[in-house]
């Protein structure tokens, strides 16, 4: 169509797996934002015990075995120094080691210090690129994306999408921290003044949100085959009442009756786009669109209200009002609702919640 209309968004009548399931995808994706600020990496000095064996140590535990470890890595980073260097150890020592500072720090994707093996030999040199490095920012925003796809996602109920949406975010948080953190900065360098090694590691707390988020994604699209939906009536229609309608308003068929209609009866003809069928409205009558049983022309969409939206034509003239719909009634780019009548001429477009129609005389 070439005009833009409004239309109604599909989570107001979806069925309640589908609003289930959209509700769990959301709040896995707010999850997802929170994995942003929490502390993502820490960083453990570890030694070999009698078995030969890496454990980790700590200044609790192991406090002169600590602090050389970690005199040892500042030893080790002043030998090569630099901004990027400086900029590193900062961010491990002050403990805010989260995606979302490393990523909007250009100068600090640019940081990699020296790695030393047991020998004391060069095993990676620092990064020679200076300045500040815009991969961060980038995967920041395709991060963004992925989050505002997987919402809007939910709000059109459609969880399987929601679902793989949040899945790319959470496997991106892991590859930035296996490729361009934990790889990027570390390789598990051995120091060789202590004998000690250091060792990034991802967080509990890190772990737990991405797992929490997968799981979320994960209930939702089973909600969505698994919980039924609830047929509520509204509009006061009866859904057991299946009597035919088009006799006593004077409604029917253009293309299959029309032929048999005097032309001056006709009043208007009511073209529905999606399926081109048409309905041809005789003069001096009312006819009610909507997906209750009872409407005139049913309209098999669940964010149609039963009784949606009702047009009466007399002496040639035809008005539509909106009959308290829940997604609203448009003609044109115009909302209408509540006592508002709007008359209709030649060529209109009318949407009811994203169905559309055009009125034709």
């Amino acid at each position: 169509m070439e005009d833009n209309r409004n239309f109604a968004t599909f989570f107001a009548d979806a069925p309640k797996g589908k609003k289930i399931g959209a509700v769990l995808s959301w709040i896995a994706t707010a999850i997802l934002l929170v994995a942003l600020f929490v502390p993502g990496f820490q960083m453990n000095f570890e030694k070999k015990d009698q078995n030969g064996k890496w454990k980790t140590i700590s200044e609790k535990t192991d406090a002169y075995d600590y602090e050389t470890a970690k005199e040892s890595w500042a030893i080790k980073i002043q030998l090569h120094a630099s901004a990027e260097s400086e900029k590193l150890t900062d961010f491990l020592d002050s403990g805010k080691t989260n995606v979302l500072n490393y990523l909007t720090d250009g100068e600090l994707m640019n940081a990699a210090p020296t790695a030393l093996n047991q020998d004391g030999n060069i095993i990676n040199e620092p990064s020679s690129k200076k300045g500040k490095d815009y991969t961060g920012i980038i995967l920041l925003v395709v991060f963004v994306g992925l989050l505002i796809g997987a919402t809007v996602a939910g709000v059109y109920t459609v969880n399987m999408v929601s679902f793989g949406v949040n899945l790319l975010a959470v496997l991106e948080l892991v590859v930035i921290y296996l490729q361009f953190f934990k790889k990027r900065l570390f390789l598990n360098a051995i120091e060789p003044l202590s004998q000690s090694r250091l060792n990034p590691v991802m967080t509990m707390l890190l772990i737990a949100l991405l797992v929490a988020a997968l799981a979320l994604s994960v209930a939702a699209v089973v909600a969505d085959y698994v919980v039924p939906s609830d047929e509520e009536s509204e509009d006061g229609f009866d859904e057991d009442d299946d009597a035919p309608q088009n006799a006593p308003t004077g409604l029917f068929d253009g293309p299959e009756t029309g032929s048999s209609m005097s032309a001056s009866a006709v009043a208007a003809t009511l073209i529905q786009m999606n399926t081109g069928k048409s309905f041809a409205i005789l003069n001096n009558t009312e006819i009610v669109l909507g997906k209750g049983s009872q409407a005139n022309i049913i309209v098999s969409n669940p964010i149609i209200s039963r009784a949606h939206a009702k047009i009466s034509c007399h002496n040639g003239t035809c008005t539509i009002r909106d009959l308290d719909s829940k997604n609203g009634t448009f003609v044109g780019d115009q909302k209408i609702s509540g006592n508002d009548v709007v008359v209709l001429t030649d060529g209109m477009y009318i949407t009811l919640g994203n169905e559309i129609f055009q009125f034709k005389i």
